[in-house]
């Protein structure tokens, strides 16, 4: 929704669609405030593109830094036991390290997720 409570904008993440929805009927509208609406619709999408840009530069980075900081899976005590050797594009990670470098907080395994549409619990 946006801030005046007057539309939104909404993805479909399935197929890649998105659309701006509004309040109010596009004919009880007079031509300027239709032609006032549709620049503030590219200016909602405009600001949207921009803020999923950023999210996609700051996860770049932090995928390239754990796959810095990640080694070899050589010695796994699980991949010893199903037979399964390493390759080049295989790495591991301890989970707190991820962690660490996400600023996340690992949840104690069995913890419920306690999640709100405000604050999820994965980032």
């Amino acid at each position: 929704m946006f801030k005046d409570g007057q539309g939104g904008h909404a993805w479909n993440h399935v197929k890649g669609d998105q659309t701006v929805f509004w309040a109010q009927s596009e004919t009880t509208l007079s031509p300027a405030d239709r032609e006032a609406r549709r620049k503030r619709a590219e200016e909602l999408r405009a600001e949207a593109e921009a803020e999923r840009r950023k999210r996609a530069v700051r996860a770049s980075a932090l995928a390239k830094i754990l796959w810095g900081r990640a080694t070899d899976p050589t010695d796994n005590p699980y991949m010893s036991r199903k037979c399964v050797q390493g390759v080049a594009t295989l790495r591991q990670i301890d989970a707190a390290e991820a962690a660490a470098v996400l600023r996340y907080t690992l949840r104690p395994a069995g913890t419920p997720c306690r999640s709100s549409a405000a604050r999820p619990c994965h980032p």
